[in-house]
């Protein structure tokens, strides 16, 4: 719904104008789109938690038009903390411990629920995804904890 709302305050939902802005439930590493229908899909820390980064982004690809541009900013393991890589990793692990659990503690859930994996590299799973170019960058936000660390950037199809 803010996503919506925000969309049609911004005049992205008037097709008079020529805006075919649409949203679409899903999962995403089963889109329910088809093959080569969208011009352009956007990740905001999306992708730590999903179950499969990799299957995601090959179906973000998948339903891209020739051309077609995926921009996204997702949060990831770090690069330059071996300490909070570790932490990252650390918490990662509880997150799949919380997810696997047949009867979750009250704590255990909590982390599932909260369901961001840190300890991925993006970028990296996108490069390797066969999009015809990528241009992405590494960055850490200030004051953000186990989340700092962020690729961004956009891929083509």
């Amino acid at each position: 719904p803010f996503a919506q709302r925000s969309a049609a305050d911004a005049g992205f939902m008037d097709q008079s104008h020529g805006h075919k802005l649409r949203f679409v439930k899903g999962v995403a590493e089963e889109l329910p789109l088809h093959t080569g229908s969208a011009d352009v899909v956007v990740s905001t820390a999306t992708l730590c938690s999903v179950s499969d980064a990799t299957r995601a982004i090959s179906e973000i690809r998948r339903v891209l038009k020739p051309g077609g541009c995926f921009l996204f900013v997702e949060h990831v393991l770090s690069k330059t903390s071996p300490d909070l890589a570790e932490k990252q990793c650390q918490a990662a692990e509880m997150l799949r411990q919380a997810r696997d659990a047949p009867n979750p503690t009250e704590q255990q859930a909590k982390i599932a629920t909260y369901g961001c994996r840190t300890d991925l590299r993006t970028l990296e799973i996108i490069q390797a995804a066969g999009f015809s170019e990528v241009d992405g960058s590494y960055f850490e936000l200030p004051n953000f904890g186990y989340t700092a660390p962020t690729d961004a950037g956009i891929a083509i199809s």
